[in-house]
C-alpha cells in the first residue's frame, strides 16, 4: 500500500528494532496510533496477508488445564483415571508432554484455535514498513484485530516478536 513521504518519517520514528543485540521497542501505542492514522482497516484482506499462526512455547511448558484434559481426552480411550492422577499432581509423564507439545502445536496452528498473523507492507518509493497484526474470532461471532508492531521488514519483525519465543512458520 502507497504512503506519502511523512507518513513514512512518521513511521519510522516508531520502529522496533534491534541494534547491535539491544532492543528499542518503539512504543506500541505510538504505532497503533501511527497505522490508525494511515486509515487502514485492520481486517482488509486487500491491505493485510495471512503470514500463519503464532504458537507461544508457554502454551506447552505452561498448558491450561483444559487443553490437557482435551489432549488426554482425544488420547486415550478412557481417560477417566487418568485425567483424576492429573488433577491430583498436575504433570503428565515425559513420554505424554513429547506427545502433548505436538499435539498442542498442532491443536494452535489451526485457525480456528489461534489468533492468525497478518501483515501489510507500507512503502514510499523504495522504503517500505511492515505492519504486524492479529486477527481473532469469526464471522460468526466477530473479528477482532490489533496491531502487534510495525518493523522494516517482515523478517525484523518474525525474528524481534517471534523468534526463540515459540513456533512461526
Amino acid at each position: 500500500m502507497k504512503i506519502t513521504k511523512e507518513q513514512l518519517e512518521l513511521g519510522k520514528s516508531v520502529l522496533s528494532e534491534t541494534y547491535d543485540g539491544w532492543i528499542n521497542r518503539g512504543g506500541i501505542l505510538d504505532q497503533v496510533e501511527w497505522v490508525n492514522s494511515l486509515d487502514v482497516d485492520l481486517l482488509d484482506d486487500s491491505a493485510f496477508d495471512y503470514s500463519g499462526v503464532y504458537v507461544s512455547r508457554d502454551t506447552w511448558e505452561n498448558p491450561d488445564d483444559s487443553d490437557v484434559q482435551d489432549f488426554l481426552e482425544c488420547h486415550l480411550d478412557d481417560p477417566e483415571f487418568r485425567l483424576l492422577k492429573f488433577g491430583f499432581d498436575g504433570k503428565l509423564s515425559e513420554k505424554e508432554t513429547e506427545i502433548f507439545k505436538t499435539w498442542i502445536v498442532n491443536h494452535y496452528s489451526d485457525p480456528e484455535n489461534s489468533e492468525g498473523i497478518y501483515t501489510g507492507t507500507f512503502t514510499y518509493n523504495d522504503e517500505s514498513l511492515v505492519v504486524f497484526t492479529s486477527r481473532r474470532g469469526s464471522s460468526w461471532e466477530g473479528v477482532s484485530a490489533e496491531v502487534l508492531g510495525v518493523f522494516r521488514s517482515f523478517d525484523d519483525g518474525v525474528k524481534y516478536m517471534f523468534e526463540g519465543n515459540g513456533i512461526f512458520p
